[in-house]
Protein backbone atom coordinates (compact mmCIF):
# COMPACT_ATOMS: atom_id res chain seq x y z
CA UNK A 1 0.00 0.00 0.00
CA UNK A 2 1.10 3.56 -0.58
CA UNK A 3 2.04 5.95 2.20
CA UNK A 4 -0.67 8.11 3.71
CA UNK A 5 -0.54 11.76 2.68
CA UNK A 6 -1.87 14.74 4.59
CA UNK A 7 -4.47 15.13 1.82
CA UNK A 8 -5.87 11.73 2.83
CA UNK A 9 -6.59 13.10 6.29
CA UNK A 10 -8.35 16.32 5.25
CA UNK A 11 -11.74 14.83 6.15
CA UNK A 12 -10.78 15.19 9.80
CA UNK A 13 -10.45 18.92 9.34
CA UNK A 14 -7.53 19.54 11.67
CA UNK A 15 -4.03 18.16 11.13
CA UNK A 16 -3.26 18.38 14.85
CA UNK A 17 -6.34 16.35 15.70
CA UNK A 18 -5.33 13.80 13.05
CA UNK A 19 -1.84 13.56 14.57
CA UNK A 20 -3.31 13.12 18.04
CA UNK A 21 -5.70 10.37 16.93
CA UNK A 22 -2.99 8.57 14.97
CA UNK A 23 -0.50 8.74 17.83
CA UNK A 24 -3.00 7.31 20.30
CA UNK A 25 -3.85 4.50 17.89
CA UNK A 26 -0.15 3.83 17.26
CA UNK A 27 0.34 3.42 21.01
CA UNK A 28 -2.52 0.91 21.08
CA UNK A 29 -0.98 -1.01 18.18
CA UNK A 30 2.40 -0.93 19.86
CA UNK A 31 0.80 -2.35 23.01
CA UNK A 32 -0.41 -5.36 21.03
CA UNK A 33 -3.79 -4.50 19.51
CA UNK A 34 -4.43 -5.87 16.04
CA UNK A 35 -4.82 -3.60 13.00
CA UNK A 36 -8.40 -2.90 11.90
CA UNK A 37 -7.49 -2.98 8.20
CA UNK A 38 -5.40 -5.28 6.05
CA UNK A 39 -2.00 -3.68 5.51
CA UNK A 40 1.48 -4.55 4.39
CA UNK A 41 3.10 -2.02 6.71
CA UNK A 42 4.83 -2.98 9.93
CA UNK A 43 5.29 0.30 11.78
CA UNK A 44 2.46 1.17 14.20
CA UNK A 45 2.45 4.85 13.22
CA UNK A 46 2.02 4.07 9.52
CA UNK A 47 -0.71 1.53 10.24
CA UNK A 48 -2.51 4.06 12.46
CA UNK A 49 -2.38 6.69 9.72
CA UNK A 50 -3.70 4.16 7.18
CA UNK A 51 -6.56 3.23 9.50
CA UNK A 52 -7.39 6.88 10.02
CA UNK A 53 -7.34 7.64 6.28
CA UNK A 54 -9.53 4.59 5.60
CA UNK A 55 -12.09 5.70 8.17
CA UNK A 56 -11.53 2.63 10.33
CA UNK A 57 -11.03 4.65 13.52
CA UNK A 58 -13.85 6.15 15.51
CA UNK A 59 -13.25 9.35 17.43
CA UNK A 60 -15.26 12.19 18.88
CA UNK A 61 -14.23 15.75 19.47
CA UNK A 62 -14.86 16.82 23.04
CA UNK A 63 -16.38 20.24 23.70
CA UNK A 64 -13.92 23.04 24.30
CA UNK A 65 -13.49 23.81 27.98
CA UNK A 66 -13.02 27.49 28.75
CA UNK A 67 -9.85 28.54 30.51
CA UNK A 68 -10.15 29.23 34.23
CA UNK A 69 -10.89 32.78 35.25
CA UNK A 70 -7.60 34.52 36.08
CA UNK A 71 -9.34 36.50 38.80
CA UNK A 72 -9.84 33.29 40.77
CA UNK A 73 -6.09 32.72 40.84
CA UNK A 74 -4.40 35.92 41.95
CA UNK A 75 -0.96 34.84 40.77
CA UNK A 76 0.57 38.28 41.03
CA UNK A 77 -0.39 38.69 44.68
CA UNK A 78 0.88 35.20 45.48
CA UNK A 79 4.15 35.91 43.66
CA UNK A 80 4.59 39.16 45.56
CA UNK A 81 3.89 37.41 48.86
CA UNK A 82 6.45 34.71 48.09
CA UNK A 83 9.00 37.37 47.11
CA UNK A 84 8.43 39.16 50.44
CA UNK A 85 8.96 35.92 52.36
CA UNK A 86 12.22 35.22 50.55
CA UNK A 87 13.41 38.76 51.12
CA UNK A 88 12.72 38.43 54.86
CA UNK A 89 14.71 35.20 55.00
CA UNK A 90 17.52 36.50 52.82
CA UNK A 91 20.80 36.87 54.62
CA UNK A 92 23.00 39.83 53.91
CA UNK A 93 26.71 39.97 54.57
CA UNK A 94 27.65 43.12 56.47
CA UNK A 95 29.81 45.51 54.45
CA UNK A 96 32.77 45.16 56.81
CA UNK A 97 32.73 41.38 56.50
CA UNK A 98 32.32 41.57 52.72
CA UNK A 99 35.33 43.91 52.48
CA UNK A 100 37.37 41.52 54.63
CA UNK A 101 36.40 38.55 52.41
CA UNK A 102 37.40 40.46 49.27
CA UNK A 103 40.73 41.41 50.87
CA UNK A 104 41.44 37.78 51.78
CA UNK A 105 40.56 36.61 48.27
CA UNK A 106 42.92 39.19 46.75
CA UNK A 107 45.72 38.04 49.07
CA UNK A 108 45.13 34.40 48.08
CA UNK A 109 45.33 35.35 44.40
CA UNK A 110 48.60 37.20 44.93
CA UNK A 111 50.11 34.23 46.78
CA UNK A 112 49.28 31.77 44.04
Amino acid sequence: MRNVLIEDLLSIGNKYLAANIASRRARQLNAGERPRIKTSHIKPATIALEELAAGALEYRVLPHEPRPDRRLYPAREVDEEIAREFKERERFIPEELEAQIEKEEEEELRES
